[in-house]
Order: structure tokens, then C-alpha cells, then sequence
């Protein structure tokens, strides 16, 4: 469903275009869940660079949203470049490297508190 605000008089309107372009940059991720926040930025930033147009540049609205999608460049690329940003593993990976270093730590403390206190009580 398009999102319709009123710029200056013109009425913004996001179209198939915006809808297409995002649905390619989708089609390259493959962690499904990061799509719609992804989609969400992706079509609020094309709306914030329409906004801009149409106030500053005096483009029509249409215009205004063929220019902002060509500034986003090529959704192939911007999809695959988010795809290694958004990766279902790394808060995982980064949850667990992140329990291990913990753990690690705590082992090291015992074994020099344990060796600390041998080392006092066999003089």
C-alpha cells in the first residue's frame, strides 16, 4: 500500500517501481526475518531523497522518485553487500566467541588463584 504525503503541494507517492527495486535488493538476502527491516530503511531513505528532490531540486514527484532510486545504485549489488551485513550466524557466533572468552577468563582466575594460594601455603 502506497504511503501518501503531501510535499509542497504534490503528493508523494511511492510506487511499483520503489516496490520492484526493493523486492530485487530482497531477492539477494537470504536471512528472510532481516527483510522487512531492511525493506522499512530502504524505502524511507528513497522517500527522504524524493522529499529532498521535489523541495529543493523542483523535480516532479515521479522524477523525484527515478532519481532517488538510481542514487540507492545497483540493487543487486546493495542486496548483496546488506546480505553479508545481515547474517542469521554472526549474533550467534558473537553471543557464543563472547560466552567462551568469559569463561576462559574465569578458568585463568581459578588456576592462578589456585596456584597463588599453593604457592603461600607450602612455605
Amino acid at each position: 500500500m502506497p504511503k501518501w504525503d503531501v510535499c509542497l503541494g504534490v503528493k508523494l507517492v511511492v510506487t511499483s517501481k520503489t516496490q520492484e527495486f526493493l523486492d530485487i535488493v530482497c531477492a539477494e538476502i537470504k536471512y528472510k526475518k532481516a527483510c522487512t527491516a531492511i525493506r522499512k530503511e530502504l524505502r524511507a531513505h528513497i522517500e527522504d531523497h524524493m522529499f529532498f528532490l521535489i523541495k529543493q531540486c523542483y523535480f516532479s514527484a515521479e522524477e523525484a522518485e527515478d532519481e532517488a532510486i538510481y542514487a540507492m545504485g545497483d540493487p543487486i549489488l546493495l542486496g548483496q553487500q546488506l546480505n553479508q551485513v545481515h547474517c542469521r550466524w554472526k549474533p550467534i557466533l558473537f553471543q557464543l566467541l563472547f560466552s567462551i572468552t568469559w569463561v576462559l577468563i574465569f578458568i585463568i582466575l581459578l588456576f592462578l588463584i589456585f596456584i597463588f594460594l599453593h604457592n603461600f601455603y607450602t612455605f
